[in-house]
Formats: C-alpha cells, structure tokens, sequence
C-alpha cells in the first residue's frame, strides 16, 4: 500500500520540468552571487583608511605624472602628496578621490618601476 507522502514524491519527480527547475535553480542562484561578488573582490585591497574601498578607481599609469612636490592625475587634476601614495597591489595604477563636490586627492596606488 502507498502512503500519501509516497505518492506526493512520485508524482513530483516524474514531472520532468519539476526536477530540472530544482536541479538548475541552485547553480543559477550560486553563478549570480559569484558574478556579483567579483567586482566586490578585484579592488578589496583598497585600505580602509585611505578611501573606504568606494572612492578609488583603476586608471591608466600614463595619466599619473610625478612633480616635485609629488603625482599628478592628469585628468582631473588632483594633486597627490608622497605621503598620499603607496605601491599598487596589482599591475595597475589607481586613485582614490572624493565623490563630493571638491574631489579632494585622497590617496593614489602606482605601479613600482612603471
């Protein structure tokens, strides 16, 4: 004799549709949270004291040209301190502005030897 929760089983598994949508529904739940994440860990390097991890932002090593009195970012301007730049930790220069009305130089990152 089948019992109630026998027969559910069964007819939930031979619907095929049923069984792809709970086979597919966690790798497509586990490819979004990984493709969302990514941008999160390309610059999770960024310290927290110079810029929070959310004003900086890669930029061409070209545009960054060293003065006397330390790096300037070409595009905007930004006049950046030696004590405002550290080494990049990857291939890649990177500077840290504000997002507020004045864009003050917060810290920029270069490449060693660029």
């Amino acid at each position: 004799m089948r019992t109630p929760r026998r027969r559910m089983l069964k007819r939930i598994f031979q619907r095929k549709g049923n069984c792809k949508f709970l086979l597919t529904w966690p790798a497509l739940l586990l490819a979004a949270m990984l493709i969302s994440g990514l941008p999160l860990l390309a610059h999770s390097w960024y310290p927290l004291a110079c810029c929070g991890d959310m004003d900086c932002f890669p930029v061409a090593c070209e545009q960054l040209v060293q003065t006397l009195s330390g790096w300037l970012y070409i595009p905007t301007g930004n006049l950046f301190s030696p004590e405002q730049v550290q080494p990049s930790h990857d291939d890649h220069c990177h500077v840290c502005v504000g997002n507020g009305g004045d864009h003050r130089s917060i810290c920029a990152f270069i490449v060693p030897n660029a």
